[in-house]
């Protein structure tokens, strides 16, 4: 019987991530596929898949600097690339995206696994996947999701009680910590949330080994970069967006209509005992959302999307409850694309479509070596990526060295998020 609910599981999740996959995808064909941060990191894989290296000097960043950003991902999305033989990143940059987003998807189906009913898992999947800055992050920053992936697995593994599953967890979250720093911060609220808020001291205990053990393995990838440029000094978090927030409309923006069903777990969960502590601590990130950092709203989604069912589960009962539940992350999907075609007639914010990309590779095909380009900062990385086809040696080549230059950056920092 354990085997028949789990194998029914399993073809839930699958048919969850090839849902989502196909959502993703029709979303890049009606917004884009690439954005200012993703056009950062293409670059930059383009750069390790040429120069085999991550330690490089970045001639186009800050007017000239070490590249000095977690190199898991870049060296991973260049791997790929020599192994399937091409010289280029673009050719396989979204087959690879999207490959990596139904595993995401997937995984994250399986994450709610201790939920009881099929119902509960699928809706709580379903109020994560619908939240506005997965979506966005899903359909153009394949960095942000293969973080996001290892993050996910990592999970898992950790929810087995065999010594080696543990272990791997910790092996997945170095590499995810690697990719993105966020990721080991995440970890401990991602268990709490997949265990549906059973954390006693030993589990605790794990948990903090865990995350240790995952900064010490993530040394190799950190290490050469400290040995080079030094010692982090400095992270200008009001421009990378570290410390960025967008205040009650940033979260209204991220939830939607979903955000009606945070109030009320919010509301609810304060009235239930069993609940409080959870709730609590849901109501503490959304605080940290609004006014510190809109970063927390990963950890805002995971608590809402393990929360919401169990709270209204007895409500769950009645089909027109039910019915009203699921609309609501629906219709969230559903304006998701409305939303967004609002935001991507410019190169600056979300992702950038036919208005933005096409004048760049009108530079690329047709102005000479001596043609001087003037071009707003704000868009110095998707010129660079698509104006230079994507490397440092054509836009070398295409480019003079200074014009190459003053074409990419004399950044904002901010390009650097």
């Amino acid at each position: 019987m354990r085997r028949s609910v789990g194998i029914d599981m399993e073809k839930d999740a699958v048919m969850f991530a090839l849902l989502a996959v196909v959502y993703v995808f029709l979303l890049e064909s009606m917004l884009g596929n690439v954005d200012i941060w993703g056009a950062y990191y293409y670059r930059h894989v383009q750069n390790t898949l040429e120069r085999g290296t991550t330690l490089y000097y970045d001639e186009l960043s800050y007017l000239g600097r070490n590249f000095t950003f977690p190199p898991a991902f870049f060296e991973f999305a260049a791997s790929v690339s020599k192994l399937l033989g091409v010289a280029s990143f673009e050719p396989i940059r979204i087959p690879l995206h999207l490959s990596i987003v139904a595993l995401f998807f997937l995984s994250t189906y399986l994450l709610f696994n201790n939920f009881k009913t099929r119902e509960q898992k699928l809706l709580a999947s379903l109020i994560f996947a619908s939240q506005s800055f997965v979506l966005i992050t899903a359909t153009g920053i394949t960095l942000h999701i293969f973080s996001y992936l290892l993050l996910n697995v990592s999970v898992l593994l950790f929810s087995r009680k065999e010594a080696l599953m543990k272990l791997l967890s910790a092996f997945a979250l170095s590499i995810a910590f690697a990719a993105h720093p966020t990721s080991l911060l995440f970890f401990p609220v991602y268990v709490y949330a997949a265990g549906l808020f059973k954390m006693d001291r030993w589990k605790l205990l794990q948990v903090g080994a865990n995350c240790a053990l995952a900064a010490l393995l993530s040394l190799p990838f950190y290490i050469p970069i400290f040995i080079r440029s030094g010692m982090p000094y400095e992270i200008v978090p009001s421009q990378w967006g570290y410390m960025l927030s967008y205040g009650v409309g940033g979260v209204m923006f991220d939830f939607q209509f979903s955000t009606a069903m945070l109030v009320a777990s919010i509301l609810y969960g304060l009235q239930k005992r069993e609940f409080r502590l959870p709730t609590l601590i849901l109501l503490g990130f959304l605080l940290v959302d609004i006014l510190v950092t809109f970063r927390a709203n990963m950890l805002v989604t995971v608590m809402l999307s393990a929360l919401f069912p169990q709270l209204f589960s007895k409500y769950m009962r009645n089909d027109t409850l039910l019915a009203l539940f699921f609309a609501i992350p629906l219709v969230d999907l559903m304006l998701v694309p409305v939303v967004y075609s609002g935001t991507t007639d410019w190169c600056t914010w979300g992702v950038s479509n036919r208005m933005c990309i096409p004048p760049m590779q009108y530079i690329n095909k047709y102005t000479s070596s001596g043609t001087k380009v003037a071009i707003n900062p704000e868009y110095g990385h998707l010129e660079a990526y698509y104006g230079g086809s994507g490397g440092h040696t054509r836009c070398r080549r295409r480019l003079k060295r200074w014009q190459c230059r003053n074409s990419e950056v004399n950044r904002s920092a901010r390009n650097q998020a």
